[in-house]
């Protein structure tokens, strides 16, 4: 199911994203 897809992708864009901002936090 497409849908279901594009959720799962968007919600791995977004933790991915978390984990850059406080990996760079972190670094920082």
């Amino acid at each position: 199911d497409p849908l279901s897809m594009l959720l799962f992708c968007m919600a791995i864009e977004r933790l991915l994203r978390r984990l850059r901002e406080r990996g760079i936090t972190f670094l920082a």
